[in-house]
């Protein structure tokens, strides 16, 4: 299953979404906001990104390859239940 995938689906109970400029600026008006400006901006080149990806690339294929090569990916979940305190 996609983890990636998934967080688009639950992306407003999900603290790693990360939304498109038009998303974004949906959801402020959704709050009522009057976005003035919505502007993605990089924090890195496309270099950088790359040899990020190779590197989770090479740290990840050890434990999520099987012996034919298929990657896949374990998924956890963190469950709770908690009281407030009054």
């Amino acid at each position: 299953m996609n983890c990636i995938g998934i967080r688009g689906t639950l992306h407003r109970l999900d603290p790693w979404f990360f939304p498109s400029e038009e998303e974004y600026n949906e959801l402020l008006k959704s709050e009522s906001f009057d976005p003035s400006e919505v502007t993605l901006v990089p924090d890195m080149s496309d270099e950088e990104a790359e040899s990020i990806m190779d590197e989770v690339h090479e740290i990840c294929k050890v434990d999520c390859r099987d012996s034919q090569g298929n990657w896949a990916m374990m998924y956890m979940r963190l469950r709770f239940s908690a009281v407030l305190r009054i």
